[in-house]
């Protein structure tokens, strides 16, 4: 063909099939499917067994929890075919909270697809109200429900005042909030007891109701797992719990074999099977260079590396729709508001330029027009650096998400790896001097050799062109703008194809300590005092109170106040708190607390606050990532400041600090 195929925005931000009811899921097709959450296959089955009249006379209660985008609702959908279900339910326009399907068992199957969509009668607890309705009439139940329902829905009732039925699924919704399977409940004739042996952080339980019937009841956390990691099993559709790769490490030529890198390769071969010979733009066309770099292995696996950077800068993990919003994104750039008919025709009009130019600045002109939409630039929402040579700029609007916001914060040109620099400083200075840099790039690294497309071919050769001071002909244009625009160019291209996002060695870092977690080691004592210090600094300003921290009462506990404000503070000894980091799922907290007591202060252990710390170590001072910790700082100094006020020892700790700055002990 010669355009783009539709289908690809289907799955960009905003697109049409980013949201799914059951039963509108087609098992294949060209989007290819990933690997599901732990467990999670294996609890659709059981429950379409359940189904089936397989289920050997017990019913079956699935709730699938993780926030939108994470394949809730592919799984229900999963779920209907495999059991034969036929649905029972008037059809409707618009999507339903929830379906009800007839099954071969005999008992029914709700499904309730989108518990944020409120009830008809719109009161409160309606999730609660639907889980004990089914364990009162038998039902077969999948829930698809995130967190921000289940916090509604927990504080919305009184378990210890429910009774019945109302009291089992109180329960269930209270601990598969917190995550915690809990004791043996026997309630009016009602037992829920909790399963040995669930999956990878998962839960199951056993009801049996007053007339003896059974359910088994399974809940698998969807986001409880990185896609841009690797799984430890086989790597089928079933879904293992990650191993932890770390991005930057001596073996990081190996290849990372992540979750998602098999999905995005066959999507790349399924886009450029359609594209076919003949793409808008020829052999110059930057979509058709977004394809191939994706097709290449080594560069899906680099891709990745980046957008793993960007989960664990973000704090969380990139669901299947923000994945598939961002591979669009790198594929055909932003096209919010415009159609892809329409970038096919702006691609093939600006390589008609590029083969009609009359001299090399126009030629220049338009091959920096085609540039800007190569993957390494669409992924983070395009340059710092404004286009050159007033090249024409492609209008399609990139969207505003988290997940793009994400990716911007992870932008090799905030902070480019130590290991890259010196090569990119070289590549830079030969492009200075006017000298194309194929010849170079061999010396550089393979991966940008193999991400290096015919666009980039030309494009160097037509700015080497311009920027030789020797050549016969020269052009009035900006130079200075031109190799700003370039440079930044070069170095995105290198980091994308190497996979080294910004501070990749904070990132790698974090990924290190959490690995020593895993096999039973400690985090290394330079760390915890760092950490301390980031949360008990130090007062270096009065002789008395050397080696002191002062928390401030009932004032902000972030920056101490002024010393034109009195106020009354703790004085707390830093070396007197220990600091302990532990695993908390795939990530850690970090605990402080005085010596000899069990009470603590906690907080996520991020990259954030690794990244301040690891500045503190070196004697750096802060970075911009204080931002993100100061207001769990806050919260934490908070929590020691109430724990030193209700410790019948630290009365004498308690300061306060005039209005000129005379600091007076009580």
């Amino acid at each position: 063909m010669n355009g783009y195929p539709d289908w690809i925005i289907d799955r960009g931000f905003g697109g049409a099939d980013v949201a799914v009811a059951p039963g509108l899921v087609h098992e294949q097709g060209k989007w290819p499917n990933g690997p599901s959450a732990p467990g999670s296959l294996e609890a659709v089955e059981k429950l379409a067994a359940c189904c089936r009249k397989d289920g050997d006379g017990k019913r079956c209660m699935v709730f699938l929890v993780g926030g939108a985008g994470n394949g809730k609702s592919f799984l229900a959908s999963r779920v209907v075919q495999a059991a034969g279900a036929t649905k029972t339910d008037r059809p409707t326009t618009f999507a339903r909270r929830s379906y009800l399907y007839k099954t071969a068992s005999g008992q029914p199957l709700r499904i309730i697809n989108d518990a944020t969509i409120p009830t008809e009668d719109r009161s409160v607890g309606g999730l609660l109200r639907e889980i004990s309705s089914a364990l009162d009439s038998s039902e077969h139940l999948l829930a698809c429900v995130n967190r921000g329902v289940l916090i509604g829905e927990t504080n919305a009732v009184s378990i210890d005042e429910a009774s019945g039925a109302d009291a089992i699924a109180g329960e269930l919704l209270l601990r598969t909030f917190q995550a915690n399977a809990g004791e043996h409940v026997e309630k009016d004739g009602w037992v829920l007891v909790p399963s040995l042996g669930a999956q990878t952080g998962n839960l199951s339980f056993e009801v049996t109701t007053p007339a003896g019937n059974r359910f088994e009841l399974l809940a698998v956390y969807m986001d409880s797992f990185s896609l841009l990691e690797p799984l430890s099993g086989d790597g089928d559709e079933g879904g293992f719990p990650n191993r932890i790769s770390p991005i930057v490490d001596r073996r990081e030529r190996e290849a990372r074999h992540a979750a998602f890198e098999q999905p995005l390769s066959k999507l790349a071969t399924n886009i450029a099977r359609e594209i076919g010979v003949g793409p808008p733009g020829g052999e110059l066309d930057p979509v058709l260079a977004n394809v191939r770099h994706l097709q290449e292995p080594s560069l899906v696996d680099t891709w990745c590396r980046i957008l793993r950077g960007a989960e664990l800068i973000e704090g969380s993990n990139f669901s299947y729709r923000d994945l598939w919003g961002l591979s669009v994104l790198s594929v055909v750039g932003a096209t919010s508001g415009r159609t892809l008919g329409e970038l096919a025709a702006w691609v093939r009009e600006r390589a008609n330029e590029v083969q009609g130019a009359k001299d090399e600045l126009e030629r220049c002109r338009s091959l920096v027009s085609l540039a800007s939409l190569r993957l390494h630039l669409t992924m983070f929402g395009g340059l710092h650096a404004s286009l050159p040579l007033d090249a024409k700029r492609w209008t399609g609007s990139t969207p505003e998400n988290d997940a793009v916001s994400a990716m911007m914060r992870a932008d090799p040109l905030l902070d480019v790896d130590p290991g890259l620099s010196r090569k990119l400083f070289e590549l830079v200075s030969h492009v200075k001097e006017g000298r194309p840099l194929k010849g170079k790039l061999g010396s550089f690294d393979a991966n940008l050799v193999a991400a290096w497309s015919p666009l980039e071919d030309a494009l160097d050769l037509a700015i080497a062109a311009l920027i030789d001071p020797m050549s016969r002909r020269q052009f009035d244009f900006d130079r200075a703008e031109l190799l700003a625009w370039y440079a930044q160019y070069l170095v995105r291209l290198a980091c994308v194809s190497t996979g080294r996002p910004a501070f990749s060695q904070v990132i790698s870092e974090w990924q290190k300590l959490r690995l020593r977690l895993n096999t039973g080691k400690h985090i290394k004592d330079d760390i915890l005092k760092a950490v301390r210090d980031v949360a008990l600094p130090s007062t270096d300003d009065h002789h008395a109170f050397a080696s002191s921290s002062l928390l401030p009462v009932l004032k902000p506990r972030v920056n101490s106040p002024g010393f034109s404000q009195p106020h009354l503070a703790m004085r707390v000894r830093p070396k007197d708190f220990e600091v302990e980091v532990l695993p908390n799922g795939e990530k850690m907290v970090v605990r402080i607390m005085e010596r000899g007591s069990n009470d603590y202060a906690e907080t996520a252990f991020d990259f954030h606050l690794l990244r301040e710390a690891l500045s503190r170590q070196r004697g750096n001072g802060f970075t911009d990532s204080l931002r993100h910790v100061e207001p769990r700082l806050e919260r934490m100094r908070a929590r020691l400041l109430s724990m030193k006020l209700h410790d019948p020892k630290g009365s004498g700790d308690a300061v306060f600090i005039t209005s000129d700055g005379r600091r007076l002990t009580a």
